[in-house]
């Protein structure tokens, strides 16, 4: 598995196949939920135990696996990535979540047939001098206000949290707020109960519930995953994965 060093060799992100035989987790994803609780770790140095988690996550990816965003927070490890099964082409999202033994106590994950080439930029691929925790904890807030903006109905205040030149590489693929808004307008309604969320550098990922809006008002609850990019506190790239 090639890798590349992150934070002075503290955190590892993994830029290319992983080939570690599949561990399976004992601990079954957790259903998506209408609503869900917000497990926010704040902004921190990059600890060895961080480290360490991170290896437990990669653990977990299929055989073959190729990252292409990571994030380690706390004990958090958000990874999204390409793989080839026997069924085709598939991407995956994974949110794991490592106690104190380093075990497994969720595993938040999906693979969907698809495209092998996500149209990922690579933002993760260079190292920091150092942590940010402050922008992060910014870029941070940016997303949960875009959440709560687009679950109260309000796609002007989630259009403010979006830079001039934002990419939406799933669905329309707008590029230009104006271009967004306008696809976002024309999306079902849906509301967000984030459930865990995570930064690193200028990426933020989530796993939330999402509750898609059909006729009749009637709600239809599925998990979802996020992946961001940010830039001077706005999203300037979005990849969703399973809605």
């Amino acid at each position: 598995m090639t890798m590349r060093t992150f934070a002075g060799l503290v955190c590892v992100l993994a830029l290319a196949s992983c080939d570690r035989p599949a561990k399976q987790s004992e601990a079954p994803s957790a259903p998506a939920q209408s609503g869900g609780t917000l497990a926010e770790t704040m902004p921190r140095t990059i600890s060895a135990t961080e480290a360490a988690n991170f290896q437990v996550a990669l653990a977990q990816l299929p055989q073959g696996a190729t990252l292409s965003h990571a994030v380690a927070e706390g004990p958090a490890v958000a990874l999204h990535y390409t793989a080839t099964t026997a069924q085709g082409p598939s991407a995956g999202a994974q949110f794991i979540v490592v106690d104190s033994n380093q075990a497994i106590t969720e595993n938040n994950r999906i693979e969907l047939p698809s495209n092998p080439d996500p149209h990922l930029t690579g933002a993760t691929s260079a190292a920091p001098d150092s942590t940010d925790g402050g922008a992060e904890n910014v870029n941070k807030r940016a997303v949960l206000a875009f959440f709560q903006a687009l679950t109260s109905g309000n796609v002007d205040a989630a259009a403010r949290q979006v830079g001039d030149d934002v990419i939406e590489h799933t669905g329309t693929g707008a590029q230009g707020r104006a271009a967004w808004t306008t696809a976002i307008r024309a999306e079902p309604a849906r509301q967000y109960g984030i459930q865990r969320i995570a930064a690193w550098n200028d990426i933020v990922m989530t796993y939330q519930s999402v509750g898609t809006v059909g006729d009749g008002g009637a709600v239809r609850w599925a998990p979802g995953w996020d992946i961001f990019r940010l830039r001077d506190g706005r999203i300037v790239e979005r990849w969703r994965v399973n809605y």
